[in-house]
């Protein structure tokens, strides 16, 4: 997903100098954290979380070099290539965003070879790959609220765990083995990660959860609104408020509506949360977390 070059000044602490791609953003947080995990003096490979951020990192003094993974990505996969590009890295030369971008490719092209000579000689990994040439469409996900995402196909394969053998369809995946393309996506609590996660609607005037919807008809004549079954009479439509029968052009549909039985309101949009089954933790859409499904197929 990217790449970041933090360099260490005795007197300032640590500094932010490049990113590629440069619209990669780390804040100072992140900077502080990265950098805190390590000592100036300890060189080599290690790996972390921030927040919901994966890293990777090589402190070759005066630089770290951090690279950014995707959710999908391990950081062991990463800790050869880096340590053989990185430690042969002069300690004086300048690192500028184009030297940068060529260590991180570098990165990638011997983590994506090594990969491949370690799965290669794997017998579930030659079976799954047979699997595909005869079915190319083999490898679809079926999702359910207890056990996520998962691929019945490939588990029936590889005899390994749905954790196991989504964690080995991806790795083949990094390693350009297989091809994989984003079929779906699932929201994820920000705080846990967990894929067990419910949607709340609350009424937007009165806050509370207590929503019903239906299809809902406006009375022009005296202003009141219900849903249709309100109205509903043997004889046609009758307003339950003015006793009045609804004539052409005395009353409309909006829709499908909310209606509170709070505050008796009928909004059209709720406001929505979402709520983690597992922590607990109450969280907004603008901050959910969305992890991508894959669909595989072989290469082509």
């Amino acid at each position: 997903m990217g790449a970041v070059l933090l360099e260490f000044d005795v007197k300032m602490g640590p500094i932010f100098k490049f990113a590629v791609p440069s619209t990669l953003e780390v804040t100072q947080d992140e900077t502080m954290v990265l950098f805190g995990t390590r000592s100036v003096v300890e060189e080599g490979f290690t790996g972390l979380t921030v927040k919901d951020r994966t890293w990777v990192t090589y402190l070759n003094p005066p630089y770290l070099y951090c690279i950014l993974l995707n959710p999908m990505e391990h950081q062991g996969e990463f800790e050869e290539a880096m340590k053989s590009t990185l430690s042969k890295v002069e300690y004086d030369i300048n690192i500028d965003q184009a030297k940068l971008m060529e260590l991180y490719h570098d990165i990638l092209s011997k983590t994506e070879v090594q990969l491949q000579d370690q799965l290669s000689s794997r017998p579930d990994v030659q079976k799954l790959l047979e699997a595909l040439k005869e079915n190319p469409d083999s490898f679809r996900p079926t999702w359910s609220l207890k056990t996520g995402y998962r691929y019945p196909a490939a588990e029936k394969i590889t005899g390994k765990s749905t954790k196991e053998t989504n964690g080995l369809l991806v790795t083949m995946m990094s390693a350009n083995i297989i091809q994989g393309r984003i079929c779906g996506n699932i929201v994820v609590c920000p705080s846990c990660t967990s894929h067990r996660v419910i949607l709340h609607a609350s009424c937007p005037q009165c806050g509370l959860p207590t929503l019903e919807s239906g299809i809902a008809l406006e009375h022009f004549v005296c202003n009141y609104t219900a849903f249709i079954e309100a109205f509903a009479t043997p004889s046609g439509l009758v307003c339950p408020h003015c006793k009045s029968y609804l004539s052409p052009g005395t009353y409309r549909s909006p829709g499908k509506v909310f209606h509170c039985i709070t505050c008796n309101s009928y909004p059209k949009t709720p406001e929505y949360t979402l709520g983690c089954i597992d922590c607990k933790e109450a969280f907004s859409p603008e901050i959910a977390k969305f992890t991508p499904i894959y669909c595989y197929t072989a290469l082509k």
